[in-house]
């Protein structure tokens, strides 16, 4: 016989801690840079980087009191993502790409498999950001791409919590994956090569990226110009930061 606790929690609706959703707006960054998507970001993470440009997700001293952390269902936010939920014969949404991202959204990756899987039946490509200190674990299977951003000696976070070798070489061994490392200046360029030289499973150049670290248009172009040569010359790409460069910090882009 089912013990009748074990039957609720099985049978519960999922439910994520959240703290927007929004869009379609520009993918600002990475593989799919300039692709118009949706987002959804998830409250709470386990790092605190110092230059970290999404801590109202996680740091209750920086809350924002328009956009606070919040409980919904997988249900709730397919019905602000996708009509058909509701009606079936509504159109289908001209832009079906989905970014989750954070805080660290790994933190509740088995809360959201049930709502990558019912989007991806309604033709949605779902791509998750995650800093690669947490396995993907099942999700892996229903989503599309992965992209891993592990944190260098500038986040000011401690070396055995922002960088966990077996995770990361879980990731290096996925088909569409794309590491991107958030860079202020061309010597973390060569922690970056000791990063990977650490790693059992080679990263091939093309799924390599680097984006320079800054909250301010001018911040990102003058690091960038610096970057350019040395991120060639390793035949990796250099991303910019779309939604820093057209709107700075504005809320919803």
């Amino acid at each position: 016989m089912t013990d009748p606790i074990d039957h609720v929690v099985q049978s519960a609706e999922p439910v994520l801690r959240i703290v927007e959703i929004f869009g379609p707006t520009l993918q600002g960054e990475g593989v799919h840079v300039g692709r118009a998507a949706h987002f959804l970001r998830l409250a709470g993470c386990n790092l605190s980087c110092r230059w970290c440009d999404t801590a109202f997700s996680w740091d209750p001293a920086k809350v924002d009191p328009e956009r606070p952390p919040r409980t919904l269902t997988t249900q709730a936010i397919l019905e602000q993502l996708e009509p058909r939920v509701v009606n079936p014969n509504e159109v289908a949404p001209v832009i079906r790409h989905l970014v989750v991202t954070g805080g660290e959204p790994l933190l509740q990756s088995n809360m959201l498999i049930e709502l990558c899987r019912q989007l991806r039946e309604f033709g949605w490509f779902i791509e998750i950001e995650t800093s690669g200190s947490v396995s993907l674990g099942a999700l892996g299977e229903v989503i599309d791409q992965c992209n891993v951003s592990p944190k260098l000696k500038h986040s000011g976070v401690a070396h055995r919590a922002r960088l966990r070798y077996s995770v990361l070489n879980e990731f290096a061994g996925m088909e569409s994956v794309a590491f991107k490392f958030v860079v202020q200046k061309p010597e973390d360029l060569d922690e970056i090569d000791e990063l990977l030289a650490a790693l059992s499973r080679p990263i091939h150049p093309s799924q390599m990226w680097v984006m320079a670290e800054g909250n301010a248009s001018d911040v990102i172009l003058e690091r960038s110009r610096l970057l350019v040569d040395e991120v060639i010359a390793r035949g990796w790409g250099l991303t910019p930061r779309w939604h820093t460069l057209l709107w700075n910090d504005e809320q919803g882009r």
